[in-house]
């Protein structure tokens, strides 16, 4: 029987639809749960290198949730004050007139003023 780990962070929705994948796999696979609400602090602690390597699976499953997790969280937290400073900093340069865009650098919003 093929062994699939399953990493993904186990919240419920209004629209059950994206729950029932892990369902399906468990159907016809020895499935193994990996992520915040499938496993306990301890287990994610250890992290999935190690869970990994404990139940050796042939295929490993990992959705959009879970690969971008962490940057949820960051956006999460800092979301407010960011957009807050982001905004400022635009409108600083859009008063000065030397607004000309704006990017993202090394995860930081940077406005990109006109030369002088």
């Amino acid at each position: 029987m093929t062994k699939i780990i399953f990493v993904d962070i186990n919240a419920r929705y209004y629209n059950p639809t994206r729950e029932l994948l892990p369902s399906l796999l468990a159907l016809s696979t020895e499935l193994h749960l990996y992520g915040p609400g499938y496993v306990d602090s301890r287990t994610l602690n250890g992290g999935l290198r190690l869970y990994l390597d404990r139940y050796a699976a042939d295929l490993i499953v990992l959705t959009e949730y879970a690969a971008f997790a962490s940057l949820i969280l960051v956006a999460m937290c800092d979301s407010r004050w960011a957009r807050a400073r982001q905004f400022a900093d635009t409108l600083a340069a859009m008063a000065d007139r030397s607004f000309a865009g704006g990017r993202w650098v090394d995860g930081r919003y940077t406005v990109i003023r006109r030369k002088a």
